[in-house]
């Protein structure tokens, strides 16, 4: 029998019963530390943003996407802190 373009790829089948199914896994993603509003966020992603939590979570780009989400959050209150700490010790 003559190998499907899967098996030629280096894909593997899993029989179960009469049936061939592929073995497929995600990939593995790296831990990235997320505080307590990336943890809240794919919670607003899933109620409000289904298409976009399913995207992220298929294509293994959801943990890397919460750490952004939380590293620009934690610049813009850099940001804004240096704003109001200049603006409060300003000389005139």
């Amino acid at each position: 029998m003559a190998k499907s373009l899967f098996e030629e790829l280096g894909g593997k089948y899993e029989r179960q019963g009469d049936y061939l199914i592929p073995c497929i896994a995600l990939p593995a993603e790296k831990e990235q530390p997320i505080g307590t509003w990336g943890q809240r966020h794919p919670d607003y992603l899933k109620k409000y943003r289904k298409v976009t939590y399913i995207n992220l979570l298929t294509s293994g780009r959801l943990n890397l996407s919460l750490f952004m989400f939380v590293s620009c959050d934690k610049m813009i209150y850099a940001f804004f802190a240096i704003d109001v700490w200049d603006k409060e010790n300003a000389v005139e």
